[in-house]
């Protein structure tokens, strides 16, 4: 047993959960590994395009965009450490390693943004260098034409210098307002993941909070469950047949069964029998004598 662990190992949490914890049964290791290896890949891959922009920058003797680019490039690869870091931790459960990566998660928020801040400032501050280096990039290109379809007859030809500086400002307004769409959805993801990430880290500190709690004295899952008490006890074909009146059932006419006329109303002896010729034990005999002699039946057999 590790001693120093259990006495370092800050104690589960109390009270309500926080506002940014999710409402979940379930354990969330699988969705923090899932937000994590989508989040590297992405920031991954973004981190090279920024990158190879450097030397296409420089080829074309736009060196204005070169320091955007290492900064924007350099940010994303911070994210993908950061997340490399969390699916470490993530893989080993240990407590402080999650807790250090829920801590860089909501750092990784300010990394994207500010990524997406500079990207937004270049585009508009750049805007004839960005333009100036696509038309010499896009020049005597060869643009394939698909009239049919991609099975379909296909024609090319090379695109000029006005057609290529025509394009590439049709593409400048595009993404005038496609980067600023982007990096909001950005921003949401990377705070929902955030979220995630702190809300296993809350898990790990508790771990009663990812277990499904049973009712008392219910039934296990795979048995029937049992009728439904508060339904009321239905007849047979109820919906077909005639309500009861409102007033209830009247009694049926005549005396009640086994009524004998010869009994005083006041009689408080129990009904005679009748044998019904079934022989021994069907007899009684309820006269005068034997309303005081308990053995009345057995001398009347005699």
């Amino acid at each position: 047993m590790n001693t120093w662990n259990s006495w370092t190992r800050p104690p589960p949490p109390t009270g309500a959960p926080p506002t940014y914890a999710l409402a979940v049964r379930r354990n969330l290791r699988p969705v923090v590994m899932f937000c994590a290896t989508i989040s590297g890949l992405w920031a991954l891959f973004s981190a090279i395009g920024e990158f190879r922009s450097i030397s296409a920058a420089n080829d074309t003797n736009h060196s204005s965009l070169v320091m955007f680019a290492i900064i924007m490039g350099a940010l994303h690869l911070a994210v993908t450490l950061v997340e490399v870091f969390g699916l470490v931790s993530v893989f080993t459960q240990r407590i402080p390693l999650v807790r250090i990566y829920a801590m860089m998660s909501a750092f990784s928020i300010l990394l994207v943004l500010g990524a997406g801040i500079v990207r937004v400032i270049m585009h508009f501050s750049k805007k004839s260098d960005i333009i100036a280096e696509c038309t010499t990039l896009s020049t005597e290109d060869d643009v394939y034409f698909y009239p049919y379809g991609f099975w379909g007859p296909v024609s090319h030809t090379t695109i000029d210098e006005k057609d290529a500086q025509n394009w590439c400002s049709r593409e400048w307004s595009h993404d005038s307002w496609a980067d600023i769409v982007s990096l909001l959805i950005t921003l949401g993801l990377a705070g929902f993941f955030t979220v995630v990430a702190f809300s296993y880290y809350r898990q790990l500190l508790d771990p009663n909070a990812s277990r499904m709690t049973v009712p008392a004295n219910a039934p296990p899952q795979h048995y029937n469950p049992p009728y439904n008490a508060s339904v009321p006890n239905l007849p047979y074909n109820q919906q077909w047949a005639a309500p009861p009146p409102p007033q209830g059932w009247a009694a049926p006419q005549g005396p009640p069964p086994n009524w004998h006329e010869d009994v005083a109303a006041n009689d408080s002896k129990p009904p005679g029998y009748t044998g019904g010729g079934f022989g021994y034990g069907a007899s009684d005999s309820k006269d005068d004598f034997g309303a005081h002699d308990p053995f009345a039946d057995a001398n009347a057999r005699k």
